[in-house]
């Protein structure tokens, strides 16, 4: 199987010169629309990219079910800054998600704006588990789980409920291309078991929901959450040949298409770099969540 090496470069999506040049305040990055479209654009000709990238953070949905966020200065994304959930009883009252909040409403308009100007935009996003794990602690996941499973198990289905809503949101506005990672909930952190049963089974039917929609668009999987679905026995890798020169083309040229692909094991940060040996790898899943 073919290995993914998570490098965990930093934030390079947001040079600091670029940001310093700007003049924007750093809060504005991520709840402004215009400031958010203007950097993403900003960013993508300093990059010499062919695709803006954007949000700018990991915790905009998270913002969406409640979190509390904090904000930094400069180049540092914000962070959620303390669980709201803690117990069974607290989640047994989960929040609506609020698909009006500061962040997503920012990620809405700035689409809009680049779709309005001819820049191509993928919109970046966290899947079920990594969320829950924004609002809850890890260890409290995994108790929670062993002791009252359905309770874990009608939170997920909730939330992909919710990032399915939201996706098809953003595909009504014109988004054709989102990047999809899962970060807490992959194989190398939670354990093959936990992954197989929880995280890569809500990844896998969240995915095999967006495929099943029709929606024309291309879904670029996190190289670790593309790896764990394979691994969990979820889905298997295309390895295929290509005639394009870089990644951010090919995610490019995949939106356009008639039917919805799935791309991983790579990283969106290597979008502007030369496609090596010109080879992909397109994700297939199972018909079922029957396991491979």
């Amino acid at each position: 199987m073919e290995a993914f090496i998570c490098d965990n470069s930093g934030n390079e999506e947001m040079p600091v010169e670029v940001i310093n040049k700007s003049g924007v305040m750093a809060k504005e990055i991520y709840i402004n629309g215009k400031t958010m479209a203007s950097l993403a654009h900003k960013i993508k000709e300093y990059n010499n990219d062919v695709i803006a990238k954007m949000p700018f953070t990991t915790v905009d949905f998270a913002e969406a079910l409640g979190a509390k966020i904090q904000y930094f200065k400069d180049n540092i994304p914000p962070l959620v800054s303390e669980y709201i959930y803690h117990d069974i009883d607290d989640l047994l009252a989960w929040k609506k998600c609020n698909f009006s909040s500061p962040m997503l409403t920012a990620v809405m308009n700035a689409l809009q704006l680049l779709e309005k100007q001819k820049i191509r935009t993928i919109v970046k996003l966290e899947g079920p588990f990594t969320n829950l794990n924004f609002l809850l602690e890890m260890k409290k996941i995994f108790l929670i789980e062993k002791n009252n499973p359905q309770i874990i198990s009608a939170i997920l289905d909730k939330l992909c409920d919710d990032i399915f809503t939201y996706i098809k949101i953003l595909y009504e506005k014109g988004c054709k291309a989102i990047s999809y990672a899962d970060p807490s909930g992959y194989i190398g952190i939670v354990g093959p078991d936990f992954a197989r049963q929880v995280s890569d089974k809500y990844n896998y039917k969240l995915l095999k929901r967006l495929q099943d929609s029709k929606m024309k668009m291309v879904v670029f999987l996190c190289g670790n959450t593309s790896i764990s679905l394979v691994r969990s026995g979820y889905a298997v890798v295309d390895k295929k040949m290509v005639s394009v020169e870089s990644l951010g083309q090919a995610i490019l040229n995949y939106s356009d298409a008639d039917t919805m692909r799935m791309i991983g094991h790579t990283c969106l940060r290597k979008s502007a770099a030369h496609l090596k040996n010109s080879y992909l790898n397109f994700i297939e899943l199972n018909k079922s969540d029957e396991r491979i």
